[in-house]
């Protein structure tokens, strides 16, 4: 089975999806019909863009006309609700915190911040968090929170702890018990029923045959250190992880029964340079299926690899999006959030460009932009750079880890 590829467009020399009418694969058996292009590779042995634009453009399979009925926004329909395709094991670990302080008795705020990942030892961002949160008032903006921390972080024993877990822990129930934190869960980040729910939700016949072709395809085709058989298994681990957080935090914006006019989804280790102008983004969002995608300006801006790979190439044909920060309607973010139970559904798992020869690198990133396609996502990207830097362990700031 032969799959799209991108191609340079004879006005303006923009990369332009070609043969839109090919038929999507369904099967694994057709994904493996597809042979792996070798042109289509926008990596070199370290990591650097290779080429020109036109290899770092994804030409993505037609979107679907229409979607089984409990995916992308309609997930979060609470008749289907954590019951998608058999997810019984959806909530997985012992809760080490909770909170809940809507629907009932509170007005709802017009925009909406739903934190997930996990919550290191690395506190410096959780204040700028607090004044994004808190930047118009307790009124206008909604915290939700559904975050994994190391067990100790709620240990009475604080002789256990030392000064960054003390510190950490601190900052963390300062965010978490603002009176607009509507709806916070924060489980045991080491517990092994985080990895039953994935394998239970994910890792069966569609995660399993995705991860096997995933090694048929690219295991020993790149550095070592990316794709051996451990780190493409561990890629794909901690990508269908953190989509699940990120569903069950979309799930507690949704539990609330607020209709926001915008709901930022973001990962709790970074720091906050600015703040957000969320009028102006909403106004923004084009359809009620839109989001946009915060970029890490210190990243993929000054440092590089990200902006080098999406030169020339237009959003919508970029092969990956930056899966840490973004911001959408609720319905866009439905779509965004539902990408962990979306996964086994017909014709989803199957849409993936493994056939590319550069699929082992962001690997996380490029899933997430396949989904977009598949739910029809109105996607872009958002227009003010530099509003954000990771933490990432003990590296300088603005020093890219990728």
């Amino acid at each position: 089975m032969r799959a799209p590829q991108c191609t340079v467009g004879a006005k303006d020399g923009a990369p332009l999806l070609v043969a839109a009418t090919l038929p999507r694969p369904y099967s694994w058996p057709e994904v493996r019909g597809s042979p792996t292009n070798s042109e289509e590779d926008c990596y070199n042995a370290s990591k650097r863009v290779r080429g020109n634009g036109l290899s770092c453009c994804c030409a993505f399979w037609p979107t679907p006309v229409s979607h089984p009925a409990d995916t992308c926004a309609a997930a979060f329909v609470p008749s289907t609700h954590a019951h998608v395709r058999g997810c019984s094991q959806l909530q997985g670990p012992r809760m080490l915190h909770f909170a809940h302080r809507g629907p009932q008795g509170r007005t709802c705020g017009r925009y909406a911040v739903a934190l997930s990942g996990e919550v290191r030892n690395l506190h410096v961002g959780f204040a700028s968090l607090r004044s994004l949160v808190l930047a118009h008032g307790v009124d206008s903006v909604d915290l939700f929170a559904h975050l994994a921390a190391p067990s100790l972080y709620f240990s009475t024993l604080n002789g256990t702890m030392n000064s960054d877990h003390l510190a950490a822990r601190k900052a963390l129930f300062d965010l978490l018990d603002l009176p607009n934190a509507v709806a916070a869960v924060v489980e045991a980040a080491e517990d092994i029923e985080a990895v039953t729910a994935v394998r239970s939700c994910v890792m069966r016949d569609a995660g399993d045959a995705f991860v096997g072709e995933l090694l048929r395809r690219h295991q020993g085709n790149g550095p070592p250190r990316e794709t051996s058989e451990q780190s493409l298994k561990g890629k794909a681990l901690s990508a269908f992880s953190m989509y699940r957080l990120i569903y069950l935090a979309h799930t507690l914006v949704v539990q609330s029964r607020c209709s926001y006019a915008a709901v930022l989804r973001a990962r709790p280790d970074m720091t906050w340079l600015t703040t957000l102008k969320w009028a102006d983004i909403a106004a923004q969002l084009a359809s009620t299926r839109s989001i946009q995608i915060v970029e890490e300006g210190f990243g993929s801006l000054k440092f590089g690899h990200t902006a080098q790979r999406r030169r020339n190439v237009p959003f919508p044909l970029q092969c990956f999006v930056d899966d840490q920060v973004s911001i959408g309607t609720m319905a866009g973010m439905g779509d965004y959030a539902s990408l962990f139970v979306d996964f086994a559904a017909p014709g989803m798992a199957t849409s993936i460009l493994i056939h590319r020869r550069d699929t082992w690198g962001h690997l996380s990133e490029r899933i997430m932009m396949t989904h977009l396609h598949w739910c029809g996502t109105n996607v872009s990207a958002h227009p003010q750079p530099n509003m954000y830097m990771l933490n990432l362990g003990r590296k300088k700031m603005g020093q890219r880890s990728n």
